[in-house]
């Protein structure tokens, strides 16, 4: 059975059973595969989740603007180098997932989203990142591990006070992230923001707000090695995270506690 023939047979058991969701993932699809599929596809009522990832998808065809009702859109593991304008025309999106791509921008169009909660960007060749971003204000997390940022625009300081903004292994410095000042945010650990820099041959990792909160890092270890290795699937995060445990100083800068640890 070739791989239309499989895709075409899932879509077809997806509107028999009325399913609002379509797990079209590891079947090595093309861009011209998902453009013949698009006339199946729009014939699942209601369409809320569509699974395309680990294929080999470098766009998305402008006839899939037309799953007006999709809230959870997955492209990982691509070969997609940009994104399309229209990704901004999901309006209803709460979650997606580009990461393990070759993205080097987003779209200015993303700001469109305003629905979403979940921005995974993670593994993919970012050097910027539009303040359109700004207009998320319902993210809750913000994922983009493992790019190529060297700064993220001030526009994210409008990013409801809860939600979560993970920028490890990025060439950021603490000089480019002093705009975050100590009212971004008030967890008990890593206050919204998590990165790293090279800084006077420390690794900086995290941001902690009050010393009031040093205390409780130890406490807080268990958690967070377990929620950052689910976010990027790596255990180097989570031995990195060990390490703050024992850090040999901390910095403070603008209000703002950075843990401080050799780089080797």
């Amino acid at each position: 059975m070739g791989t239309i023939t499989k895709a075409q047979t899932r879509i077809q058991k997806a509107i028999d059973s009325n399913s609002t969701s379509l797990n079209l993932s590891g079947m090595s699809l093309t861009d011209d595969d998902l453009d013949s599929l698009m006339a199946n596809m729009q014939q699942i009522n209601k369409l809320q989740l569509l699974n395309l990832g680990n294929n080999l998808l470098t766009t998305l065809p402008e006839t899939m603007a037309t799953l007006a009702d999709l809230t959870k859109l997955l492209l990982t593991e691509n070969q997609f180098t940009a994104l399309p304008a229209t990704i901004g025309s999901f309006s209803k999106l709460r979650i997606l997932d580009v990461s393990e791509n070759d993205l080097s921008t987003l779209p200015r169009t993303i700001g469109n989203l305003t629905n979403l909660e979940w921005l995974n960007v993670f593994g993919n060749k970012l050097t910027s990142i539009p303040d359109t971003i700004g207009n998320l204000g319902n993210l809750r997390a913000f994922v983009a591990h493992f790019n190529r940022l060297t700064s993220i625009p001030e526009t994210i300081d409008n990013f409801r006070e809860s939600a979560k903004i993970f920028l490890v292994n990025n060439p950021l410095t603490t000089e480019t992230m002093t705009f975050l000042d100590g009212t971004f945010g008030q967890d008990a650990c890593f206050n919204r923001v998590a990165f790293d820099a090279e800084d006077d041959s420390y690794l900086v990792l995290g941001r902690i707000y009050g010393k009031e909160q040093v205390a409780a890092m130890e406490k807080c270890m268990d958690s967070l090695e377990a929620s950052w290795s689910f976010l990027n699937g790596s255990e180097a995060l989570g031995e990195a995270l060990k390490r703050l445990a024992k850090a040999r100083s901390v910095k403070e800068s603008k209000g703002s506690l950075f843990f401080l640890f050799p780089s080797k």
